[in-house]
């Protein structure tokens, strides 16, 4: 009871009550009414949901409760988009984040709860990496070319080759000892222990043998250069240094040296692949000499004495 007279009360459990009040205005005149109010009942708001990895879709399941009656629900996604209505709304995050979601919980009499949790959104990256002609014993590059739309936290890479090694470093380079067909994988690590990973084939191409044939000419003579590296069918491109600064790039051909000696001569071939391979040997050049004589004038009948006086030229 109440001697106030505006009075206030809180009701330990919700009903329907019925409220009498009594006026005594003295000298004993009194009067009294009696009407029924009702408490309603508060709604419980609940709801779990759970981090998700590699989607931006989140569903929360609503436990809300009440014992009758329809509840409305208004949600806070904590993304800055508008309040969502509806038992279990899925929402779409366009960031990486933790964000914070409340649910507000109400009757039609207009009695609400409120409750909040934290959801950790890890979208998913677009994986890809790239890698140029992949030649045996040669270094080779690999670039990755993820894109990270959602600004999702990357923690760390795995390259894996397919030949029993892996890598952690970015970008990775590897040297393949065999020629043949590949699986590599990129594997990468995101925050909250989500993970992705996207498995490519790769051809690592065979060396070409470089090698080539010479004649060795005399000075002033066409020297002859015969290709002879292997596989020829999959050779395109010649590259020859004659050791004099001369070079040309035709399979074969012919050059003419002006001094005598030995020189160097390298020949770089490449394949379809981008495949290398160098060899490089001694040709020698040969002094031809001078060739000369003398005889002295003699009378007819008499010796005639020939002297050789060419150049000595040792082979």
């Amino acid at each position: 009871t109440s001697a106030q007279q505006n009075p206030s009360h809180t009701y330990a459990a919700f009903g329907t009550y019925n409220v009498k009040l009594l006026l005594d205005y003295g000298n004993n005149c009194a009067d009294s009414i009696t009407k029924p109010v009702t408490v309603n009942e508060n709604p419980v708001a609940a709801f779990t949901v759970s981090d998700i990895c590699n989607d931006t879709v989140v569903t929360p399941v609503n436990n809300s409760t009440i014992s009758a009656g329809t509840l409305i629900n208004a949600w806070d996604f904590g993304d800055g988009t508008p309040i969502a209505t509806g038992q279990a709304p899925a929402h779409t995050y366009l960031q990486s984040n933790t964000y914070t979601i409340t649910l507000i919980t109400a009757t039609a009499a207009g009695c609400a709860d409120t409750t909040s949790n934290a959801v950790t959104v890890v979208a998913p990256t677009a994986i890809d990496f790239t890698s140029p002609s992949l030649c045996e014993g040669s270094i080779s590059l690999f670039n990755d070319a993820t894109q990270n739309p959602y600004n999702t936290t990357i923690t760390g890479y795995t390259w894996d080759f397919g030949d029993n090694s892996t890598d952690n470093q970015h970008p990775p380079q590897h040297i393949y000892a065999s020629a043949g067909n590949y699986t590599v994988e990129l594997r990468l690590q995101y925050n909250n222990n989500c993970a992705d990973s996207l498995a490519k084939p790769i051809t690592v191409y065979g060396n070409p043998v470089a090698d080539f044939n010479s004649t060795n000419p005399c000075i002033g003579e066409d020297m002859q250069l015969t290709d002879a590296s292997t596989p020829a069918v999959d050779i395109n491109a010649w590259n020859w240094n004659l050791g004099n600064g001369i070079t040309t790039q035709t399979q074969n051909g012919t050059y003419n040296y002006n001094t005598a000696g030995d020189h160097t001569v390298v020949l770089v071939v490449t394949t379809n692949a981008g495949c290398k391979d160098t060899v490089s040997k001694l040709v020698n050049v040969r002094d031809k000499g001078n060739a000369q004589f003398t005889a002295a004038p003699v009378c007819l009948g008499n010796t005639t004495q020939f002297t050789n006086t060419t150049d000595v030229v040792t082979y």
